[in-house]
């Protein structure tokens, strides 16, 4: 049954959705934008199954998480900083780490910066920093696919677009997942979610920071990553072109990509079984 926990870290609460016994090798997952934990809603229980201790935090800024009001608050070291201080609360010294989307930024981050707490690490549709770098500006499809990257930049206007006919620009965004596996009801569970006071600048506010205080990857091993990594990559993308995890892997020592052909960004909703297999095949590997 799943256990609602809130935990202090960095002088913030982080909602953390918990299952599983707590002696057993514990997984994070972490959501990326606009979800909350609910986009692991998949792989919680199945996980929990094959005898793990899951954790699925919303991350700072989100749902029932603490929602500090300045830009500078999202800065990518305290935004992974919040993350360590939940590995060091389970009494762990790693974890297996499975990101999606700013999940997934975070989750390099920490592969990078901090490899010392990660076991195994998993990224689902979201490039290397560095591969994305060095991309962006010289591939005309992917700058086209980051408009909203730089719409987010401008002061307040984002925040009102993005509330318009209940917050349509979020949830057309999710309804581009492919075989109607988000729902309705999912969807209801989300507007709440954008709608608790402070939410849609907090998460707007991820962005403006990656781009105002960007980070020196290059300062830690030229960006690479040593920890075992899996790529697991839906083809059909709305927002990153293909060759992003390509390229990803040239940053992984020790790097699998495995491409799922007709699954879009929001493949761990739409092929939740080949994705469960994926994770756990990398994890006992």
């Amino acid at each position: 049954m799943l256990r609602n926990l809130n935990c202090l870290v960095n002088t913030i609460n982080l909602h953390v959705v918990e299952e599983g016994e707590r002696e057993m090798p514990t997984i994070i997952f972490l959501h990326g934008f606009p979800e909350f934990w609910l986009g692991w809603k998949n792989q919680i229980q199945f996980f929990k199954d094959q005898g793990f201790h899951v954790l699925v935090p919303d991350q700072r800024g989100y749902n029932l998480s603490d929602k500090p009001p300045n830009v500078t608050d999202y800065k990518i070291e305290l935004l992974a900083s919040d993350i360590i201080e939940l590995i060091k609360q389970t009494g762990k010294s790693k974890v297996y780490l499975v990101g999606h989307d700013w999940g997934a930024v975070i989750a390099w981050h920490l592969a990078i910066t901090h490899p010392e707490y990660i076991e195994k690490l998993l990224i689902l549709n979201v490039p290397h920093p560095l591969a994305l770098k060095e991309t962006i500006f010289k591939n005309l499809k992917q700058l086209l696919k980051s408009w909203y990257m730089i719409a987010f930049q401008f002061p307040w206007m984002p925040e009102v677009l993005v509330r318009r006919n209940n917050y349509a620009m979020f949830r057309n965004a999710l309804l581009m997942a492919k075989n109607d596996s988000i729902t309705n009801e999912h969807l209801k569970d989300y507007i709440t979610a954008w709608s608790k006071e402070g939410a849609v600048s907090s998460m707007i506010n991820w962005y403006r920071a990656a781009v105002r205080f960007p980070f020196k990857y290059d300062a830690f091993e030229n960006g690479h990553v040593s920890v075992p990594t899996k790529i697991i990559w839906g083809k059909q993308d709305q927002f990153l072109e293909p060759i992003l995890a390509t390229k990803s892997l040239k940053y992984c020592k020790e790097g699998e990509l495995v491409f799922l052909e007709e699954a879009s960004h929001w493949l761990a909703h739409e092929e939740p079984q080949k994705v469960n297999e994926l994770i756990l095949s990398f994890l006992r590997k």
